[in-house]
C-alpha cells in the first residue's frame, strides 16, 4: 500500500532576483511499513524533502499524495488533524520543554492531539524511559532526551514518523540505542519511518535508502 507518492516535486526559494532550486523533479513512492533513509551531502535537499513530504513546507510544483490525497488540497483543519493523529516528527534537537518533566512533555502531545492519556506510560516503556517519567530534561543525557522525543512522536499512534538527523547530537553508543528503537517501531509496530541522516553507517537499520545530490535523486535502493 502506497502511503506517500511524490511526482516531479520542485522546491525553489527566491532571494531578491535570485532563484535557488532546492529540489528538482523528485519522483518516488513510499509504501506502508517501509523504513526509508534519505542521505546525501550537506545542501543536497534532504531536510527540505522531509519538510515538504510532511507538509511543514510548501512545494513549488509537482504533486504529493499523502494518505491518497493531494497534500496541497488539505484544509488547515485537516492538516492539523493529520499532524495530531497520523504523523509524528523527531528533530535533531530534542525540543523538550525544560520546566515539564518527562511524563508531561509526552502528555502535552496527547493534549494537543485531543487523544486519551492511556498510551503515555506504554510509549515511555517502549523507549525505556518509564522509570524516568518524573525527571526533567536537564537531568537527562542527550540520548535519554531523544528517547523522550521519540515517545512524544509515538504517543498519538501515528502511521508515519519523520525523523530529521535524530542521532546528529548523540555519540555512537546513544545513536545506536536510538536507532534500535526506530527499528523496533518499524518491525514490531509497523510504523512507516522516513529519516534524514548524514551518517551512512546507520542505513543498515532501514529497508531502503534514497540518495540525493544537488536536489536530485542520485539513487534509490531497496536494502532487503
Amino acid at each position: 500500500m502506497i502511503i506517500i507518492k511524490a511526482d516531479k516535486i520542485t522546491k525553489t526559494y527566491s532571494i531578491k532576483k535570485n532563484i535557488n532550486i532546492i529540489l528538482k523533479n523528485i519522483t518516488f513512492s513510499i509504501k506502508k511499513n517501509e523504513f526509508v533513509f534519505v542521505v546525501g551531502p550537506s545542501g543536497s535537499g534532504k531536510s527540505t524533502l522531509l519538510y515538504v513530504l510532511s507538509g511543514i513546507e510548501d512545494y513549488s510544483s509537482g504533486s504529493i499524495l499523502l494518505f491518497d490525497k493531494e497534500l496541497n488540497t488539505y484544509s488547515d483543519k485537516e492538516m492539523s488533524i493529520i499532524r495530531q493523529k497520523k504523523i509524528g516528527f523527531v528533530f535533531q534537537s530534542y525540543n523538550l520543554i525544560p520546566n515539564l518533566n518527562v511524563y508531561d512533555n509526552v502528555k502535552l502531545a496527547v493534549i494537543l492531539g485531543n487523544n486519551k492519556l492511556d498510551n503515555i506510560n506504554k510509549c515511555l516503556e517502549q523507549v525505556k524511559m518509564l522509570e524516568y517519567k518524573d525527571y526533567y530534561p536537564n537531568q537527562l543525557s542527550g540520548g535519554m532526551q531523544q528517547r523522550v522525543a521519540i515517545a512524544r512522536a509515538l504517543v498519538n499512534d501515528p502511521e508515519i514518523i519523520f525523523a530529521d538527523e535524530p542521532t546528529g547530537n548523540l555519540d555512537n553508543k546513544n545513536g545506536i540505542e536510538v536507532m534500535e528503537i526506530f527499528k523496533d517501531l518499524n518491525k514490531k509496530l509497523g510504523k512507516t519511518i522516513i529519516m534524514v541522516t548524514h551518517n551512512v553507517d546507520l542505513i543498515k537499520f532501514g529497508t531502503r535508502v534514497i540518495e540525493l545530490f544537488d536536489g536530485k535523486i542520485l539513487s534509490d535502493e531497496k536494502l532487503y
